[in-house]
């Protein structure tokens, strides 16, 4: 958001932004033109605090010990096997925003009664990396309590059993026994793929966003219980990546895992399937202390793909603007911005931070613009 305010704002759109309380919610009205000027620092602070409040109560009263709330029903999912994501996503927000009560409350409830070996099915490899080893290693650092550290060992400790076989993990993992294999994998085992494209492409591939993702808290889970055996795991992985023939930098959404080759006819991208695959090699590089230069290498290469294979100019209201877009089997470039590229232009922003040129930084704010341009027109880009 501080980019949008790096430039003229021409145009008002109303926002509304639930505020909670203990009696009842109410709304506040907000434009985007004038947030910035009457908005003190404070005031944002307590909006976000109550707004995360507003749902964190609503969770405990009707999602506890659950995946996810479903706010409509006032009921719960457990669409990944019943692992309380929302409880352990939500560790390091209520640690920030000052919610000691909260915390203390979670960490009773992971301390007496989270178990993963009593999950019954088969969880992502990649959800759990994310969302349970991060956020419990990021607890661990912020709080410096070590029940979150071996909460995340152990479900590391499980986690490892999907690359016994293979430098490229399986991803469908059963943490109630160990055990790691993707169904489509089986299935592309059990099928004669040997001269068929297309069986291969549905059988055979894997998608680079789950297979990417791992390093960063691998990596960080190492640093922080000093058995490396996490890093050196992953780390044969984004080696095996990394080898594989980009183009212009860029990757597909999927690849043949035994092949060590991106499937020609996916899209090419920054959105599903790919987004976090690009982040994780700029924050990689940045958790190595910024010795691990072969990320750096291939994340610059990634950022000049970017400008110059994956930007497209639109009109919109007669005003010209440079959109990101996505290619279809390397060929058709479509002005078609998927919201799961919003973490680009942070990425970006990052990334100059620490020191990478300043056309990163203005290429960030070229997407921030045209997003808000085409949106406050509601203008489907």
């Amino acid at each position: 958001l501080s980019l949008l305010v790096q430039r003229p704002v021409k145009w008002v759109r109303e926002y509304y932004i639930p505020l909670a309380s203990d009696q009842s919610p109410c709304m506040v009205e907000l434009d985007c033109k004038r947030f910035y000027q009457t908005c003190s620092n404070s005031d944002r602070k307590k909006y976000v605090r109550e707004a995360f409040l507003f749902a964190w109560k609503n969770y405990r009263s009707f999602a506890w010990g659950h995946d996810h709330l479903k706010p409509e029903s006032k009921g719960y999912d457990d669409s990944l096997l019943g692992l309380s994501a929302t409880l352990i996503d939500s560790l390091t927000s209520l640690h920030l925003l000052g919610f000691k009560e909260e915390l203390e409350v979670s960490r009773t409830w992971l301390e007496k009664s989270f178990d993963p070996k009593k999950s019954i099915g088969k969880i992502s490899l990649f959800e759990v990396t994310i969302r349970l080893i991060g956020s419990l290693v990021s607890t661990f650092h912020l709080t410096g309590d070590k029940l979150y550290l071996d909460k995340a060992m152990e479900i590391g400790n499980i986690a490892l059993g999907c690359f016994k076989d293979s430098e490229i993990p399986h991803i469908g993992l059963s943490l109630s026994d160990g055990t790691c294999q993707s169904d489509l994998y089986q299935e592309c085992l059990y099928q004669d793929c040997a001269n068929s494209e297309a069986c291969k492409y549905y059988y055979c591939k894997a998608e680079i966003s789950e297979v990417g993702t791992l390093g960063l808290e691998f990596r960080a889970l190492s640093a922080a219980s000093g058995d490396m055996k996490y890093w050196k795991t992953v780390n044969k992985t984004s080696n095996k990546l990394l080898q594989y023939k980009t183009w212009n930098g860029l990757v597909s959404r999927y690849f043949y895992r035994d092949e060590g080759r991106y499937v020609e006819s996916s899209d090419i991208a920054t959105g599903p399937g790919v987004d976090s695959y690009y982040e994780y090699l700029l924050k990689q590089w940045v958790h190595s202390n910024f010795t691990a230069t072969r990320f750096k290498s291939q994340y610059l290469r990634a950022v000049e793909g970017v400008k110059d294979r994956l930007m497209v100019w639109v009109r919109v209201r007669g005003q010209r603007v440079s959109v990101l877009g996505h290619r279809t089997s390397n060929v058709s470039l479509s002005a078609e911005l998927h919201h799961l590229s919003c973490f680009l232009p942070g990425t970006l922003a990052l990334g100059h931070f620490y020191g990478l040129p300043k056309w990163h930084l203005e290429l960030a704010e070229e997407i921030m613009w045209a997003v808000t341009t085409c949106t406050s027109h509601n203008q489907q880009v």
